[in-house]
């Protein structure tokens, strides 16, 4: 799988004009895949599974997880979190929380 911005962008536009007209079920496939490829979108490096044209390099600084979710007008919010090696770690010992 292959994305770039204008891609992302162009798929983003006809996942929310299908939104209105959807059934029920549709519109809740619909609505996971707007927040995934305004996920997407936000994420401009490629990694893993997740190969960016635009972006074709793994970016260090995007060792982070983004979270995606509605308005309260049914709009996408995305934000990226913490760099991953920059979070408190809790520690779990094999028995439960120590």
């Amino acid at each position: 799988l292959t994305r770039d911005g204008d891609g992302l962008e162009r798929a983003l536009g006809q996942l929310e004009a299908q939104q209105e007209e959807a059934s029920p079920a549709a519109r809740n496939l619909l609505t996971v895949a707007r927040l995934v490829t305004a996920s997407a979108l936000a994420r401009e490096e490629s990694r893993g599974g997740h190969f960016r044209r635009d972006f074709p390099d793994a970016d260090p600084g995007w060792a982070r997880r983004i979270s995606a979710w509605l308005d309260p007008e049914g709009g996408v919010e995305v934000e990226a979190g913490p760099r991953l090696d920059e979070r408190p770690r809790s520690v779990v010992a094999a028995g439960g929380l120590s």
